[in-house]
């Protein structure tokens, strides 16, 4: 069974207390070549996320310029992260979770995904606090 919710997504994730065993954040803001993610992502809208997870849920994060950003507000959060690059795009994939959930992935061949690479990133080091301002949606799937 899928679920799409489409509202505000900040809002979403402090008020409902369902658990979902997929969280995909594809939330922008801006136009054009101004498109970036929300100042509430990372923080706190990743630990928010985190907690929406049922045991051995997985957060993907459909990524541009930010990616380390929000690559360290994952590792802080997640034993396991892999990054997915799509060939001809800049967009980056973060996918975080229990090890175990990620294996599979993982494992996956580049012919399987489509010419889409899989990489387990090094760590990026900390991650500095960013203000709430403005947030749009995400979709949340139980599997």
């Amino acid at each position: 069974k899928v679920e799409v919710i489409h509202q505000d997504a900040l809002e979403f994730l402090r008020k409902d207390r369902r658990q979902f065993d997929l969280i995909l954040d594809d939330v922008f803001v801006g136009y054009a070549r101004s498109i970036h993610k929300p100042r509430w992502l990372p923080r706190p809208g990743f630990r928010l996320a985190k907690r929406r997870l049922k045991e051995g849920g997985v957060l993907v994060s459909n990524a541009l310029a930010e990616a380390k950003y929000l690559q360290r507000g994952m590792q802080e959060l997640f034993p396991g992260l892999l990054r997915l690059r799509v060939p001809d795009f800049e967009n980056q994939i973060l996918v975080a979770g229990q090890l175990a959930a990620l294996e599979i992935l993982e494992q996956a061949s580049s012919k399987q995904l489509n010419g889409i690479k899989v990489e387990r990133p090094g760590s990026v080091g900390t991650l500095l606090p960013r203000s709430i301002t403005d947030s749009r949606w995400l979709r949340l799937a139980h599997l």
